[in-house]
């Protein structure tokens, strides 16, 4: 593709997630590749901030998604965004907002359309109105294999028309030196399960199991600190929505020694530890750096996707953890013993499952070690970067080909 060509990345959500980051991923590398850059998102939402320390150009959207066809008026703005940027590429990643713009791209043939789905549909979209829309789509890019078939199956799409992509994880990082962990290694007799934890949580619902868990893994073990639970999440804990209702929990239940509130800080380069008010609190760089030094990684989430932080631990050959659903499920069975899987919501199981790793940590890491070539292969960032780039190259020049013809007729 051109160097001067404009590519716009479709994703209004108030959520920080796998699809998110993906987002801001292929920004970056459309950035990198000489692009002009272009996001349509929220205002001040996660994805927002993250895009524009990047200086990616962004445009915002106002009110809800979910706009049935009556209202897609609300819309044109986008619509009209779009010629006056002059888009040659549009990139979306919610399905409420594919509808639309097929319709509005629908005499617009030149501009190809690629859509990025990271988890299971949980309906079809098999209409005759979906069908007509749906042909305006050039390209489903997967981040897994497991969902395929029900993409497939829920839009009607041919399979022609679908690529597997993989995450685009950056490989390209060294964990932290010993040296700059003193505070760290000094918890080296304790076991440590690390859990990633969203900044647009809005109650501690999704916290319950692991912190009855926690308290559980206290009550049975024989030394009470056998345990650390590090929450790691990109904003400041104190500043958290959920933090609170979250404190209230873990002193009720007190198990204030067994938590860490871990703050990400893109540019740390070491890690510390400090009390505040009786709970423990800490401060590190990039996750993937010290994921390493966990025992367990454990997921919270039960959505059908395979969370990037779970592949960054495989990689630092981190045993995971994670609920028990299709995509998760199927993870296991192809690449065998990565970890194990829970029911979600279930602290029993929780607190079994990661006690049986613990166990076993030799064995899984031995195993992790041995399958990190195939796991960088398949979900790592130099693979993603070219498959992706070479997707929209072949959906551009199909486009122009589409364009000449119809000029001809």
């Amino acid at each position: 593709m051109h160097k001067k060509k404009t590519l716009l990345f479709i994703c209004p959500s108030h959520e920080w997630g796998t699809r998110e980051r993906g987002v801001l991923r292929d920004c970056k590398i459309s950035l990198k590749n000489g692009f002009a850059t272009h996001l349509y998102c929220y205002r001040d939402s996660f994805l927002d901030i993250k895009a524009k320390e990047f200086d990616v150009t962004t445009f915002y959207h106002h009110g809800k998604t979910n706009y049935n066809f009556l209202k897609w008026y609300k819309l044109f703005n986008l619509q009209r965004e779009i010629k006056l940027r002059d888009i040659s590429l549009i990139h979306c990643y919610i399905i409420d907002f594919l509808w639309p713009l097929s319709y509005f791209l629908r005499r617009n043939f030149h501009t190809p359309l690629i859509f990025s789905q990271y988890i299971e549909f949980n309906r079809t979209y098999r209409k005759l109105w979906h069908k007509l829309l749906i042909r305006r789509l050039d390209r489903m890019v997967l981040s897994s294999n497991e969902i395929e078939e029900n993409v497939s199956l829920c839009l009607g799409i041919p399979k022609r028309k679908i690529v597997f992509c993989g995450l685009g994880i950056n490989t390209h990082f060294e964990p932290f030196a010993e040296e700059c962990m003193p505070h760290f290694l000094a918890l080296k007799k304790q076991k440590k399960i690390g859990v990633w934890v969203s900044p647009h949580l809005k109650n501690c619902e999704t916290l319950k199991p692991l912190i009855n868990a926690t308290l559980a893994q206290n009550i049975l073990a024989e030394d009470k600190e056998n345990i650390r639970v590090f929450l790691f999440c990109e904003k400041n804990w104190n500043q958290n929505f959920i933090f609170p209702e979250l404190q209230a929990l873990i002193k009720e239940l007190r198990v204030e020694d067994s938590i860490v509130f871990a703050h990400m800080l893109p540019d740390m380069e070491d890690f510390s530890i400090f009390i505040e008010e009786g709970l423990t609190f800490s401060k590190s760089g990039p996750l993937e750096k010290i994921q390493r030094y966990m025992d367990v990684w454990l997921s919270i989430e039960d959505i059908d996707i395979f969370e990037d932080y779970s592949i960054t631990a495989l990689l630092n050959k981190v045993p995971i953890l994670v609920p028990r659903n299709g995509v998760n499920s199927e993870m296991h069975r192809q690449y065998g013993m990565i970890g194990e899987t829970y029911k979600s919501g279930d602290a029993r199981e929780m607190r079994e499952k990661w006690e049986y790793i613990f166990e076993n940590s030799k064995s899984y890491s031995k195993f992790l070690g041995e399958i990190r070539e195939s796991l960088l292969k398949e979900y790592g960032e130099e693979t993603y970067e070219e498959n992706l780039l070479e997707q929209y190259q072949k959906v551009w020049k199909k486009r122009q080909r589409f364009s000449r013809r119809r000029l001809e007729e």
